[in-house]
């Protein structure tokens, strides 16, 4: 898994754990928390370059 693939599925477990606490009064600023860190994670996956699909082939 590259750097890229773990941003985006590091940013798609912190939104599921989003919503399994968002009704929780407990865990309200939790859940920001775990938001903005996904938003991080998405921009920061955005940003990098994405690999052709056969990149290795012509290297």
């Amino acid at each position: 898994m590259d750097d890229r693939a773990f941003r985006i599925h590091f940013a798609r477990v912190h939104l599921n754990e989003c919503r399994a606490r968002r009704h929780s009064h407990v865990n309200r600023d939790f859940y920001w928390r775990l938001f903005e860190s996904a938003q991080n994670a998405r921009r920061q996956a955005a940003a990098m370059r994405q690999q052709p699909a056969q990149g290795g082939l012509f290297q």
